[in-house]
């Protein structure tokens, strides 16, 4: 078993990188366990997103914080806040972030390999 204290939540982390996300992002994998979907989560500051990208089981995100943006491909743009789900099903090809002028920080759980693609344009 493995307790994770919100204090280990707030700082630190893994920084993400301009591969996969544009402005400042930090990831907390909670959990990778074999045979079951990753746990993460993730602090977009002022306007960071990640780039296009696809979750091959899909993916389940939980707004903690904050104010943020999500879209799939050929799809509008859908404002998030604090308590909204998002659910991407699998292989959907799609980006999320904080909206401009605001940090947002989600849950993210997801399922098989992740395939990056194109940074988000403005």
């Amino acid at each position: 078993m493995r307790v994770i204290k919100a204090a280990e939540m707030t700082s630190g982390g893994e920084e993400g990188g301009p591969d996969r996300f544009s402005g400042q992002v930090s990831l907390h994998a909670v959990a990778r366990v074999q045979q079951a979907p990753g746990v993460a989560v993730v602090r977009f500051e002022n306007g960071a997103r990640n780039h296009w990208h696809t979750h091959e089981g899909g993916q389940v995100l939980y707004v903690m914080s904050g104010r943020g943006r999500v879209q799939e491909e050929g799809g509008e743009v859908v404002e998030l806040e604090a308590g909204d789900f998002v659910v991407a099903e699998p292989d959907e090809k799609h980006w999320h972030g904080a909206a401009p002028g605001t940090d947002m920080a989600h849950i993210s759980v997801a399922g098989g390999a992740v395939e990056w693609f194109a940074p988000v344009e403005d």
